[in-house]
């Protein structure tokens, strides 16, 4: 083979090679941070570093909710009292006091005492701080505590990344009696106001023969109204007659005379009759 023609194949063969080599390079996985796994390692940091203080805050807060009266939350709401004041103990959670989701968890305590009664302990294990996958937030509070009329209270609360309280629920757990005796009240209430809704109808229901009474004399009423008109039309009519029979007869006898006396043609007027 000529050696011109070699080393255009060579050369050629080296090219296809290289272009070889940079397609596999470009193929070459990038390793890259994940975002979410390190926001999630950021907020565990942060929990880990601060998790007495968050369970300590959630059981002075519980203990607080039940040891202040109805109107003595709304006072400290109103007031800007917050836990701190209240223990004087500094808390990660609503450091600065207390936001307008923090006087919802009054709202909704205050609707929901009654039914549980008297704190009678927080379990203390059953804390439980959990991160937040969702952005702003920074971890889920769950916690336990049992009261006077039920022994097992689920609370939650959701801190956002500032440390205040973003959202929170309230959640008892009924016994196999509660809920029998809730079913029952709920079946009560469901048909006395079907009971109440029937005897409202049948009553008003009732009505309508009083309805019917006053559409019957008010059509008497027009008959009678009728009957007096026609009545009177009548007699209008009679009176008219009387009067025309009497003028009939003047003029008649006025007629008779005159004619009497003038004509001698023999003309009689026998009868008069109206023009109708």
């Amino acid at each position: 083979m000529n050696k011109k023609y070699l080393k255009r194949v060579i050369s050629l063969l080296c090219m296809i090679v290289m272009c070889f080599g940079l397609t596999a390079c470009g193929f070459k996985e990038s390793k890259t941070i994940d975002t979410a796994s390190v926001k999630m390692q950021s907020k565990q940091t942060i929990i880990d570093t601060y998790e007495t203080s968050i369970k300590q805050w959630v059981i002075d807060f519980i203990t607080y909710l039940d040891a202040r009266s109805e109107d003595g939350l709304i006072s400290d709401a109103n007031n800007n009292i917050s836990l701190y004041d209240i223990t004087g103990n500094r808390y990660l959670v609503n450091y600065y006091g207390f936001n307008d989701s923090t006087v919802q968890v009054y709202n909704t305590w205050n609707a929901t005492r009654d039914e549980l009664g008297k704190l009678n302990k927080i379990d203390t294990d059953s804390i439980k701080i959990t991160p937040s996958k969702e952005t702003g937030k920074l971890c889920v509070i769950s916690a336990n505590a049992a009261y006077e009329k039920n022994e097992e209270v689920n609370f939650e609360f959701t801190i956002d990344d500032e440390y205040y309280i973003t959202g929170a629920a309230i959640n008892p757990t009924y016994s196999t009696s509660q809920k029998l005796y809730k079913a029952a009240m709920n079946t009560v209430i469901g048909m006395g106001t079907v009971f109440v809704v029937l005897v409202f109808i049948s009553f008003i229901i009732s009505l309508f023969k009083f309805i019917n009474k006053f559409q019957n004399r008010k059509q008497e009423q027009k008959e009678e109204d009728k009957i007096d008109d026609k009545e009177i039309v009548e007699n209008n009519e009679s009176e008219e007659l009387v009067d025309d029979l009497e003028l009939v007869a003047v003029i008649t006898a006025a007629i008779t005379a005159y004619e009497g006396e003038k004509n001698s043609n023999g003309l009689v007027i026998r009868s008069i009759r109206r023009k109708r």
